[in-house]
């Protein structure tokens, strides 16, 4: 990965949203909306994104750089309210450099109660991924008789 050059720097304060409705197959309400970004030579920031919806609501923010070796920073909270994960609790962390090594996780709390954590070299011929996954128990599908439980 070559460093980026963007022509222009891009800053965006504020820009909102309320009572947004997204129809199809399952239909959508957002409620509230909140983005706050900016770029200014390469650096890359996302301030906030919030969005409270009828199906949950999620929260992020962070920055990444792009050049050396592309550093990020994400951490992403949500909390969901659609079945089979009412009141699930999700966390998802991204940190690292993209162009040396990697690390993520997600932590699962509520119906589902688990942590996963990461760590991988994007860069690196192979791919190499280092995964764990901690849980009590684990089970398909989340509602009604389970057909496959694995206990750790």
């Amino acid at each position: 990965m070559t460093d980026v050059h963007l022509p222009l720097n891009l800053n965006i304060e504020e820009f909102k949203g309320e009572q947004l409705r997204l129809t199809g197959d399952t239909d959508l309400t957002v409620f509230n909306m909140l983005l706050k970004v900016s770029s200014i030579d390469g650096n890359m920031k996302l301030d906030a994104l919030d969005i409270d919806s009828s199906q949950g609501s999620v929260n992020a923010s962070g920055n990444a750089q792009l050049r050396d070796n592309w550093p990020v920073d994400i951490t992403l909270n949500s909390a969901l309210n659609i079945d089979p994960l009412k009141g699930e609790k999700v966390k998802v962390k991204v940190g690292g450099a993209l162009r040396e090594k990697l690390e993520f996780g997600v932590n699962l709390s509520g119906p589902v109660d688990m942590v996963l954590r990461g760590q991988t070299q994007l860069a690196e011929a192979g791919l190499p991924l280092n995964l764990e996954v901690v849980s009590k128990q684990l089970y398909w599908p989340f509602t009604g008789e389970n057909s496959s439980v694995l206990t750790i």
